[in-house]
């Protein structure tokens, strides 16, 4: 090959090269030219977008601000609406409020109330509050001296006025009554059920409240018991105590009598309530649930009607209507009265039970619904003792339920017999009951029909009432 020729062919080749090259280069700046292009746009769409979110969170904080006015301008006018009650309702009474400074207090001529639970509004404190306190024994008052039971306190009534809650000013004024020797409760029955309603009627219109402090043993017969014979209720009478002695370790006496006391002078409860382990309980709806827990009284068949926590709160839909009467004190109580529990094969004695000359009435706790044996010498024994005058009522063994007569052909025959039941009444408060009405009335027919039906909210008066759920196949 030539000198020339291969000079001619390097010259191509370099040429070709260098117009590929500048093509190449030219198409890369195309490339790069729409690249920037489409991020331009991008970037102009994104700003726009931001525009936009921007525009409408300023819509929406406009609008919550609009929101936030309409409800400061309600809140306002609420504020507006309650400060007018509050001018209205202090012309009639004065209400005192805390002041550190403040030295001297006016008390308010009434109790007032909050919305929500009845008891006393935060910050309002009435300081004419008087509450009677009557001691009877039991565990709350009980000492134990070395190598030696239980007994109860001479000097209990020294021990309370000790107690520094007791004497703070924001207690109300308190008065104690040992009328009744301290027993333990296992002793207390009919006549010192009687002594303490006199105790409270010879004060009734002096105080505002009453705090019975009782052995936890028989504290349900004694609180159903005064709910009968206390009529006209129109104040809050508590009953209480406690499972460890108030001067024991971890004793639930110093919760229970402070609760006790706000109740009694605060709540406004026109009827007999159980106060235990920050819950108030109606009297004859209580039934002692154990020897060893604190929270030893439970309500199995009504809801407790108010809790004494952070705040004392009463559930006044639970509660009975206020009575304007005035209080009527019954003195009289039937005493023979007994509680039979049935079991296997009680027909073989059943007789002797029957066969005491003074009876008068009788309750039987029965099995289930209100279910019996139906051989002929248990039901012959009632029959015979019916036609002698003998009251017989039927209550369950069960804890919760209900006493339907009409559900077994065990349950109709004692109707046939001359009984009736008292749906969900514990027997505790039917007990009292029979005790109550023997005394008042004379009719025996009349006594049988007012078993059954509530005279102090003792029990529903049918079994709609007293179930909480409704039948949907039968």
């Amino acid at each position: 090959m030539s000198l020339k020729k291969l000079l001619l062919g390097l010259g191509f080749v370099t040429t070709t090269s260098l117009l590929s090259y500048i093509c190449y280069k030219e198409n890369n700046q195309e490339l790069k030219k729409k690249e920037e292009e489409i991020e331009n746009e991008n970037e102009n769409e994104n700003e726009n977008e931001n525009e936009n979110e921007n525009e409408n969170e300023n819509e929406n904080e406009k609008e919550n601000e609009k929101e936030k006015e309409r409800r400061r301008e309600k809140k306002k006018k609420k504020k507006k609406k309650r400060q007018k009650k509050r001018h209205k309702a202090n012309k009639k009474q004065k209400i005192i409020k805390f002041s550190k400074s403040a030295e001297m207090y006016e008390p308010p001529k009434r109790l007032p109330k909050s919305h929500s639970t009845g008891i006393i509004s935060q910050g309002e404190i009435p300081f004419d509050k008087k509450v009677y306190i009557i001691y009877t024994g039991g565990t709350i008052g009980m000492i134990k001296k070395k190598g030696k039971p239980l007994t109860p306190d001479p000097d209990f009534f020294k021990t309370l006025q000790s107690l520094p809650f007791l004497n703070s000013r924001y207690v109300p004024s308190l008065n104690y009554d040992n009328t009744i020797k301290p027993v333990d409760s296992t002793n207390i029955g009919r006549k010192e059920w009687l002594v303490i309603a006199n105790c409270i009627k010879e004060v009734y219109n002096e105080y505002d409240g009453f705090v019975i402090l009782h052995g936890t043993d028989t504290l349900a017969f004694t609180a159903s018991a005064l709910s009968f014979l206390l009529g006209n209720l129109s104040k809050p009478v508590v009953v209480t105590g406690s499972q460890i002695p108030l001067g024991g370790c971890r004793s639930d006496g110093l919760n229970n009598l402070i609760s006790s006391v706000l109740v009694a002078t605060y709540s406004m409860i026109p009827e007999v309530v159980v106060v235990f382990n920050n819950k108030i309980l109606r009297g004859n709806r209580t039934t002692k649930r154990s020897s060893e827990d604190i929270d030893a009284f439970v309500s199995f068949q009504y809801p407790q009607i108010g809790t004494c926590g952070i705040k004392v709160a009463v559930n006044k839909s639970l509660v009975l209507d206020y009575n304007k009467k005035p209080l009527v004190v019954y003195q009289e109580m039937e005493k023979e009265v007994i509680i039979i529990k049935l079991f296997p094969s009680i027909e073989n004695v059943i007789e002797s039970i029957y066969s005491h000359p003074n009876l008068r009435g009788v309750i039987i706790e029965c099995y289930g619904a209100g279910n019996a044996p139906t051989s002929e010498k248990f039901l012959s024994t009632i029959k015979k003792a019916s036609k002698r005058g003998i009251i017989t009522v039927i209550v369950s063994q069960c804890v919760t339920g209900n006493v339907d007569l009409s559900t077994y052909k065990t349950g109709n025959d004692l109707v046939k017999a001359g009984c009736v039941g008292v749906f969900d009444m514990t027997t505790e408060t039917a007990f009292t009951k029979l005790m109550f009405l023997l005394a008042k009335y004379d009719d025996l027919e009349f006594i049988k029909k007012l078993m059954p039906i509530s005279l102090r909210g003792e029990c529903s008066d049918n079994l709609e009432t007293s179930s909480e759920v409704f039948v949907v196949y039968n």
